[in-house]
């Protein structure tokens, strides 16, 4: 009798655990790098140093905040600064870009924020962290 509880629970905790597991894959949110640029004012670039060893990557990107002026914000490839990933030319005003990039390197990110006339405000990046 209890071989037979053995032999029917066996692949149903089985199923569960496969089921918990594909479930955490699929739905997992990912981990964000927030990098605050300081002073608004002045050209910056920061470096992502989350790595990653895959050859394509599809990295969630947020970018939020409030400039009185147009700025630029570009991501490149830190090792081939040739390899620019994306580019995004920011308008004056609220941001809330809610973007996916889609990078076919290996290795770490260059975030560079360039202002055009930019006297105040607040801008914060976020940048998924590769699995």
């Amino acid at each position: 009798m209890l071989q037979k509880i053995k032999r029917n629970i066996a692949p149903i905790v089985l199923n569960a655990a496969l089921f918990i597991g594909l479930w955490m894959l699929l739905f997992k949110k990912p981990d964000y790098l927030a990098i605050t640029v300081k002073n608004v004012q002045k050209p910056q670039f920061y470096v992502d140093t989350a790595a990653t060893f895959h050859d394509f990557v599809s990295l969630p990107l947020k970018i939020e905040g409030e400039l009185d002026a147009p700025a630029y914000i570009e991501i490149r490839d830190y090792d081939n600064p040739n390899y620019i990933v994306h580019r995004f030319n920011l308008k004056a005003g609220k941001t809330a870009l809610d973007y996916s990039i889609d990078y076919y390197g290996r290795g770490f990110l260059r975030i560079s924020y360039k202002p055009y006339g930019v006297k105040k405000g607040h801008l914060v990046i976020r940048v998924a962290t590769p699995i």
